[in-house]
């Protein structure tokens, strides 16, 4: 079974882990946005932390390609490539390599995206994933994300950990 919820709601003994996982997926995205590298601000980021010292990240372009991309009722709809699904599959690779189990706890800046195709489905149905699994995202639309990416990041990092207070 999957979880989905926002980080606002997370457990106080999880927040450590998630801040950490933030901090670093903040960090680790912030030096490419806006370089014209291929993570812009409207680019969801996701990470999920393998090892005590070792994430591993994902990111999708969907919501710059065009507005068909994330509507789930398009003939255009693929979210093969949703930073969810990107992270879970490095994951799942490095995991491997490791002979580790997959963690149980993946960030994504925003929800799963719906429908029959989408992540949310995805995830739930996903019988290679942990039991007890939880995605945790933050932003509730795209355009606060974008919004908050252009902002630098000091910034975002401060207004999502103001979140998970301690």
């Amino acid at each position: 079974m999957c979880k989905i919820d926002n980080v606002k709601n997370a457990p106080k003994e999880l927040r450590p882990m998630l801040r950490e996982m933030i901090q670093s997926l903040i960090n680790h995205f912030m030096e490419f946005r806006g370089a014209k590298a291929g993570v812009g601000n409207g680019s969801c980021c996701a990470v999920m932390k393998i090892t005590d010292t070792e994430f591993v990240y994902g990111q999708s372009q969907a919501f710059k390609l065009d507005q068909d991309a994330m509507n789930p009722d398009s003939a255009l709809f693929d979210p093969a490539n949703h930073a969810e699904r990107v992270v879970i599959q490095i994951a799942q690779g490095k995991c491997q390599e490791l002979n580790a189990s997959l963690p149980k706890h993946l960030f994504v800046e925003l929800p799963p995206c719906g429908g029959p195709k989408g992540c949310h489905t995805w995830l739930a149905n996903n019988q290679d994933l942990p039991n007890d699994f939880n995605v945790w995202y933050f932003y509730e639309a795209t355009k606060d994300m974008v919004s908050w990416h252009s902002k630098g990041a000091q910034l975002e990092t401060d207004n999502i950990l103001s979140a998970l207070p301690l």
